[in-house]
């Protein structure tokens, strides 16, 4: 059986690939002359690798992408609305990963080349039109240097993007996108990493511009710093139809005025950026059939989608499996393509029609909208956790990614506050601990070179002295605290509330000393959180006694 692939885009190299894996013949034409590493960044779902690692191209994928840990939803003003984690770090079986388009399709290509050989994939091959008979298919081509050919095949499988020549012929009434009215600024940054070093950001209110931000190469050219790759999605006076324009952020930077993330300056993101492209938001509505006869639809041609929730290459790997697979396994062709299009036709146009509604990322307009555009007080008071939950699991289990959790009813998302809140309180606990038992290494951990140590009666140790302290006298037996308030102020926590110490007296014996104490940590990317600065105030007598406040709230209480 011979295969005729239209497009050498991700797509059609997959494709090329699992018909080669099965033992059936693939050639692809591709209408550009050279492939290049062109593009900006995508973000590969979990089932996405794991098309690729069926493929046996796992481990070359990995080493030239960056690892997705965490996605975090803001609103305008920087506050954080949602969390979930990625990949394996939520449970899934592969990894979620973030990789430079151009990057991806070379890496696709060498496959091709290695295992296909090089004439494998013909370039400067524009396919113009074909024809389907009960035997076959057929394209016309035309070349760079101005002839033309044609290519009799099995099968043609049309792999050749949204502005599908294949499709324009199949469906001449709905070739042409849908503009949403919606201009996207893409670009890349190198830059120093942020939060974990495989976060995906979306930031803002719909109404008004939404940012993604995600890395997609560490150590870009041996910087040691991240290449960042950002879209941001905005209506403008002039409507953007035609791809890879070059723009500016000049129309944008204004739109972020409000925004303030404590570990990333995104205007700052913006105005160093690498390179800045104008993309229309565009799609295709569904179509009914991706078939004509020996004809097939694959990936952007068939069913081109809105750039959210990050399944349109993934969803063009699921196609190339299911295809050759049918194709390996039908009787004939015609069999093996009906089966491929019942497939995969109505799940693919329901996430289609899905990601025209924002997908997930919803829940920004949701907060936006019953907030007034305003900053919020308590996050759980607009959107709880539970219902936020629900969008997201029933959006991931669409595309065929139910979350892990969810249906044994537990919470699968997060509020990074909360997170933040259970590792400061660990880090405590761990000081406690650490004390009573005088574990001068644990001690030595928690605690920065800069810590001062504040005790009760006024002493004050820095940090060598505090563990001498420990190490000489063995003071702590048992240390108490109560309901403790926990502020965090980016890669800084101030902790806040009573404490009770029972510890060993100077002179023999033991004694109790209960006041407040107040800390502060800092978050280091090698020791986690560590001790600043302690100080412990004992309670005694009020010399100014109460203040009206306070008797009001004692009177009421």
């Amino acid at each position: 059986m011979e295969i005729a692939i239209v497009g050498a885009g991700p797509a059609g190299l997959v494709a090329a690939l699992q018909l080669h894996a099965r033992g059936i013949s693939a050639r692809i034409y591709e209408a550009v002359g050279e492939l290049r590493p062109l593009g900006v960044g995508v973000d590969i779902k979990p089932y996405g690798v794991q098309e690729l690692d069926g493929i046996g191209l796992r481990a070359e994928f990995e080493a030239m992408s960056v690892d997705a840990q965490e996605s975090l939803f803001f609103n305008h003003h920087g506050q954080e609305i949602y969390a979930e984690r990625c990949g394996t770090h939520m449970g899934y079986l592969y990894p979620q990963r973030f990789v430079h388009r151009g990057y991806l399709q070379m890496m696709l290509y060498r496959a091709v080349v290695d295992r296909l050989g090089e004439d494998a994939v013909v370039t400067g091959a524009r396919t113009v039109s074909y024809e389907s008979d009960a035997e076959g298919a057929t394209i016309h081509l035309e070349h760079r240097d101005g002839t033309t050919s044609t290519v009799s095949a099995d099968v043609v499988i049309a792999a050749d993007g949204i502005k599908s020549a294949v499709r324009r012929q199949m469906h001449p009434t709905s070739a042409d996108p849908k503009y949403s009215g919606i201009t996207m600024w893409r670009g890349t940054t190198v830059m120093e990493p942020f939060k974990t070093g495989g976060t995906i950001l979306h930031i803002g209110d719909p109404r008004v511009a939404s940012m993604i931000v995600y890395p997609i190469a560490d150590d870009f050219e041996g910087t040691g710093k991240t290449l960042v790759n950002w879209v941001v999605e905005a209506t403008r006076d002039e409507s953007v139809e035609d791809w890879n324009q070059r723009g500016t952020v000049d129309e944008i930077v204004h739109l972020f005025d409000d925004t303030d993330l404590p570990f990333l300056d995104v205007q700052r993101m913006l105005r160093d950026a690498h390179e800045v492209l104008l993309f229309p938001l565009i799609d295709h509505d569904p179509l009914d059939t991706w078939l004509d006869g020996r004809v097939a639809l694959l990936g952007d041609a068939a069913h081109a989608m809105y750039p959210r929730g990050g399944n349109g290459v993934c969803q063009a790997f699921v196609d190339a499996r299911v295809i050759a697979e049918h194709l390996a396994t039908a009787a004939d062709p015609d069999e093996a393509l009906r089966a491929y299009q019942a497939a995969r036709l109505e799940p693919v146009n329901r996430l289609v029609l899905a990601n025209r509604g924002e997908a997930y990322e919803v829940i920004r307009r949701m907060v936006a909208e019953r907030t007034d555009g305003k900053p919020f007080d308590d996050i759980e008071a607009v959107l709880p956790l539970a219902e936020a939950d629900e969008i997201f699991s029933r959006y991931h289990a669409l595309v065929g990614m139910p979350r892990p959790g969810y249906r044994a009813d537990e919470a699968t998302g997060f509020r990074s506050a909360d997170i933040v809140k259970t590792e400061v309180l660990d880090a405590e606990g761990r000081r406690q601990k650490a004390l009573i038992a005088g574990d001068l290494d644990a001690l030595d951990a928690l605690f920065d070179e800069s810590l001062v140590h504040v005790h009760a009666p006024g002493l004050t140790h820095d940090k060598a002295q505090l563990l001498e302290h420990t190490a000489t006298r063995r003071a702590y037996l048992e240390i108490t605290r109560g309901d403790l308030d926990v502020r965090v102020f980016g890669d800084v926590a101030v902790v806040t509330g009573p404490i009770t110490n029972r510890m060993r007296a100077p002179g023999g014996g033991e004694r109790t000393l209960a006041g407040v104490a107040t800390q502060v940590l800092h978050r280091t990317q090698e020791q986690g959180w560590q001790f600043v600065s302690f100080q412990m105030t004992p309670y005694g007598e009020q010399a100014w006694g109460q203040l009206p406040s306070e008797a009001q709230e004692v009177v009421k209480s």
